[in-house]
């Protein structure tokens, strides 16, 4: 390599030179460092800000215990184990893994079995989500075992969707107050009070079901509100209302009879709210048609006496019922009066103490008075027009007691027969 040299003159007056090299050093040596720097720092920069790439799936979900959100790191290769993961997460959790693709087996993802299990389990609504889109629907066995328990479950899974309806899914599940179907918001109906959110019961009123019910009654003689229709219906099961759904779209009976039947079956169920609306709606028929059993069964579930349901006691108290209706009608009333009923001679003294006399002339015809019929040695002779009712009510006793001292095996009888009167009627 040339050197370059370069002359200059000292203070003693004589000429000297040096090499170029040993006076430029220093500012080379300064430009090379610099350079080195630089390249370190960029080195550093780009590797910590580089992410790790992993192989396992990172999952948020909240820790069943404490119900605080936490990363949990998981790796399951099956659906049965995915399953079982879901088994233990909430509705929120579930969301959450529709936006997560990681494949596990059969073609399906985590996203896929995340919302059959909110179909299945959570009664979520995929069909409004996807405003009526039609999709695929494919059943499978998935068996799983979660926190020490198997499960096994018939679900419904929805291959096919794309992540643009996922996305609408689970918008649709974070925007929607209820995004639950009619089956859910019922569920959640019988589980909580009406007064805790107006909104739920405000959501049910528009599912066909609830509709189908209300048009049934908008045909009563009465106006029915709403708010006591749906006391009705959360005394039943979710069954009951989707086959009354079922067999209205196939017949749209809305006929009278419909509209009892429907009440009776829930009065079956001892719904309270079916019985006071029936005295309601159909008070005279209550009174007239239904069987003994059945005005007993509308007796008991009667609450607190308001004027419908004590006019209805009183009614069955003077009609021609059994002694059983009697008796519990009797009770009924002294029940409401805050007396305990006598002993002996219950629906006598029930009749005295709770129904005005010229009621009892008009319904009881003949109750004891000074135009009594007379009994010869403990005997009645029937009458034209007589009946055991009407036999029992002249003498105060039952038409059970007359009957076992006459030896009677039924009701009928005809004028000029001979009867017996228990001696606590005389």
């Amino acid at each position: 390599m040339a050197m370059f040299n370069m002359k200059f003159r000292s203070s003693d007056g004589k000429t000297q030179s040096k090499g170029l090299s040993s006076v430029l050093w220093l500012p080379y040596a300064f430009i090379i460092s610099g350079a080195l720097n630089v390249g370190l720092i960029s080195t550093f920069v780009y590797w910590s800000a580089k992410e790790p790439v992993h192989n396992e799936q990172l999952y948020d979900y909240k820790n069943v215990a404490d119900n605080k959100q936490q990363q949990v790191e998981v790796d399951y290769h099956s659906n049965d184990e995915a399953f079982g993961l879901f088994y233990i997460m909430t509705f929120d959790q579930l969301i959450a893994q529709l936006s997560n693709d990681q494949m596990i087996e059969d073609g399906y993802a985590y996203r896929d079995l995340a919302l059959a299990y909110l179909v299945a389990y959570h009664d979520f609504n995929l069909d409004k989500a996807l405003s009526g889109f039609p999709v695929q629907k494919r059943h499978v066995i998935i068996g799983s075992s979660a926190e020490g328990e198997s499960h096994s479950a018939d679900v419904t899974v929805f291959p096919g969707l794309y992540p643009e309806q996922f996305q609408a899914i689970a918008h649709y599940a974070k925007t929607e107050r209820w995004p639950l179907t009619s089956k859910g918001l019922f569920l959640k109906l019988k589980e909580h009070s009406i007064q805790e959110d107006p909104t739920l019961s405000a959501t049910f009123y528009l599912t066909p079901e609830f509709l189908a019910v209300e048009a049934l009654f908008n045909r009563a003689p009465i106006k029915v509100e709403r708010s006591v229709l749906l006391d009705v219906v959360c005394d039943g099961d979710w069954q009951m209302l989707a086959d009354f759904l079922q067999e209205q779209r196939l017949s749209l009976d809305l006929s009278h009879g419909r509209r009892r039947g429907f009440l009776l079956d829930y009065i079956v169920r001892e719904s309270s709210s079916a019985a006071r609306m029936m005295l309601n709606t159909d008070g005279e028929y209550v009174v007239r048609k239904l069987d003994d059993t059945q005005s007993l069964s509308v007796m008991r579930l009667l609450g607190d006496k308001d004027e419908t349901s004590e006019q209805f006691v009183v009614d069955l108290l003077t009609s021609p019922r059994s002694d059983a209706v009697w008796d519990e009608a009797a009770r009924k009333l002294y029940s409401w009066d805050g007396e305990a009923p006598p002993d002996k001679g219950l629906h006598m003294k029930a009749l005295e103490k709770f129904v005005p006399q010229d009621m009892i002339n008009e319904k009881v015809a003949g109750l004891p008075s000074q135009s009594q019929p007379k009994c010869d040695d403990k005997n009645y002779v029937v009458q034209s027009g007589d009946n055991l009712w009407k036999i029992a009510r002249n003498f105060g006793v039952s038409i059970g007691d007359i009957k076992n001292a006459s030896n009677l095996e039924v009701d009928v009888i005809h004028p000029g027969m001979k009867l017996k009167i228990p001696v606590s009627g005389l």
